[in-house]
């Protein structure tokens, strides 16, 4: 399930470094971000081996993946309020978000064999998109246009932490899991959101620098893009199932 970017943050909420602190970069910012997603991409590696030796399995993996759920959501949340532990949790949610990614991207290429390749260039595809479309000003992005990405982001939490619980109740929406013409424009709707969540991030980011925000808001925004990142890979991996059924 995946979650929404709680990352977003305004502008005023910068906290400006102090003189002899040392300051965020974008260069820094991408840095980290690649860390983490050499750590996302080594935890699925790890769990992939782990399926085809059998040691995981779908009965055996319920309780980890959604152990690996609500303890992604919580650092999300502690994160999102004290910044300056990104340097910390960051790489624990890389870790713990690749095991499922893992999980789940090997279950339905299993399913479904090409898919997992088709979603990983199709999310690369569109992450170069939106840094285009940000970069060229195509598309502005203001605080009108945050506020409309954060009240869309909150609307499809609210959806899918309800789905979770008549999960878990063993009841299913059908309009969330099917192939129907409806659920799959579902599914290019929050694929849609996802990616206004990164022109989100880059604006934020550019914002952090020119505001000298502190050095630690790297780790920080890195963290931030990494959510956005496996939101829209999950989101298009549904879609491509969705198609494919």
């Amino acid at each position: 399930m995946p979650l929404k970017n709680p990352m977003l943050k305004d502008k005023e909420k910068f906290q400006q470094s102090s003189i002899n602190e040392e300051h965020m970069t974008v260069g820094g910012t991408v840095a980290k971000t690649f860390i983490y997603l050499i750590l996302l991409l080594g935890a699925s590696l790890y769990s992939f081996m782990q399926i085809q030796k059998g040691t995981m399995g779908m009965k055996t993996s319920v309780g980890l993946i959604i152990g690996i759920l609500i303890a992604s959501f919580v650092i999300s949340l502690i994160t999102a309020s004290v910044p300056k532990i990104a340097w910390l949790t960051a790489p624990i949610y890389a870790t713990l978000e690749g095991v499922l990614i893992g999980f789940i991207s090997t279950m339905i290429e299993h399913k479904y064999p090409g898919i997992v390749l088709q979603a990983v260039l199709a999310t690369i595809a569109v992450v170069m998109a939106m840094l285009f479309l940000y970069v060229t000003r195509i598309i502005k992005v203001n605080e009108k246009f945050l506020n409309v990405v954060k009240i869309a982001t909150l609307s499809v939490l609210i959806i899918y932490l309800v789905d979770f619980a008549l999960m878990l109740c063993g009841v299913s929406v059908p309009f969330l899991h099917d192939s129907s013409p409806l659920s799959i424009g579902i599914s290019l709707l929050i694929i849609g959101i996802a990616s206004l969540n990164l022109l989100a991030d880059f604006f934020l980011i550019e914002e952090g620098v020119n505001a000298k925000a502190p050095k630690y808001m790297e780790s920080y925004f890195g963290f931030a893009l990494l959510v956005s990142i496996v939101w829209l890979y999950l989101e298009i991996l549904k879609f491509l199932e969705k198609i494919r059924k």
